[in-house]
């Protein structure tokens, strides 16, 4: 797992109470947190 700032990176888990069940989904949902951060400034 990777933190920048308050923003961690690459943390999953297959379980069906995850929001991140792949490591795809982890990647997607980096790539949205990173993007929506540039959007802030």
């Amino acid at each position: 797992m990777k933190k920048i700032g308050f923003l961690s990176f690459g943390h999953w888990t297959p379980s069906p109470q995850s929001g991140t069940r792949s490591a795809a989904d982890a990647l997607l949902q980096s790539i949205d947190l990173a993007v929506a951060a540039e959007e802030l400034g």
